[in-house]
């Protein structure tokens, strides 16, 4: 018997198992994946750009919306929208007269907070490994043409 793959298996759950699923396997890995977004390009370059600090156990804060699901049989896709706020690193405040982008936070201690977004598309295939591709980012009010 050929193991059922990914696609198949998630075309055959309950609505209980989906639950299980989605909180304990998929909302972790889409973190896990949204979480490497600092530090590949083109966010990155957003990142050294501003200057945030990349260092500590969490460096930056997200929150992200999926905006619909995709299934077919050989994977599934799922195009997303990631918020993401960081703190500018020690003794690096004033980007915004360097940069011409405005934090939308400043503290008494000179640092100052920073809001990317990010749109991607996130794709688990068959084999049920997740991917996903950087489509654009964007600066609070300040969209890169």
């Amino acid at each position: 018997m050929q193991p059922l793959g990914f696609i198949k298996h998630a075309q055959r759950l309950t609505c209980e198992q989906w639950r299980y699923e989605i909180h304990d396997r998929l909302f972790k890995d889409v973190q896990a994946e949204i979480d490497s977004f600092p530090q590949r390009e083109p966010m990155l370059s957003l990142v050294k750009h501003l200057s945030l600090d990349t260092e500590g156990p969490c460096p930056f804060h997200s929150n992200w919306i999926i905006h619909n699901v995709s299934l077919s049989e050989k994977f599934c896709s799922f195009p997303i929208t990631v918020y993401f706020w960081g703190n500018t690193e020690p003794y690096k405040s004033g980007r915004s007269d360097i940069t011409g982008v405005q934090p939308v936070m400043s503290d008494s201690d000179g640092t100052e907070t920073y809001l990317i977004g990010v749109e991607a598309v996130i794709q688990i295939n068959d084999d049920a490994q997740m991917s996903s591709k950087i489509v654009e980012t964007f600066y609070r009010n300040n969209r890169p043409r």
